[in-house]
């Protein structure tokens, strides 16, 4: 997880160095944490 203003420079940097490392422009998808797991009642 990073600060969300810093997630723009995160972005382009690492689809650049992949692109440079792989010749494949990649697909960089922002995700959103949740709550996480926790106990079903039922």
């Amino acid at each position: 997880m990073m600060r969300p203003a810093a997630a723009p420079l995160f972005r382009e940097k690492i689809a650049k160095a992949y692109e440079g490392k792989f010749g494949i422009t990649p697909r960089v998808y922002e995700c959103k944490p949740s709550a996480g797991a926790g106990e079903l009642a039922s």
